[in-house]
């Protein structure tokens, strides 16, 4: 049977073995994703491709106003009064 304290991970060591390599670590990274840069890039050929069409200064048509008739202005006056009844509560 091995001795459990071999088994412990320090992490002071491992923090430290990272640091010594950082440079390594660095340039591993970097590399490799200029290389999955440049497959994805220029050697695979693309499944999906979107257009778009964008149309810019066109006027808006100006929408009517709606103005209230006899019979729908007692429900604003009934529904603004409600809504400060709601507020001050």
């Amino acid at each position: 049977m091995e001795n459990s304290s071999n088994n412990m991970i320090d992490l002071r060591r491992l923090f430290n073995l990272c640091r010594k390599h950082l440079k390594f670590l660095i340039t591993c990274t970097i590399a490799l994703a200029l290389a999955g840069f440049i497959v994805s890039k220029f050697i695979m050929t693309p499944k999906y491709t979107a257009t778009t069409q964008l149309l810019v200064n066109q006027k808006m048509k100006t929408m009517p106003m709606v103005r209230p008739t006899t019979t729908s202005r007692p429900i604003f006056r009934l529904l603004i009064h409600t809504r400060t009844l709601l507020l001050v509560q």
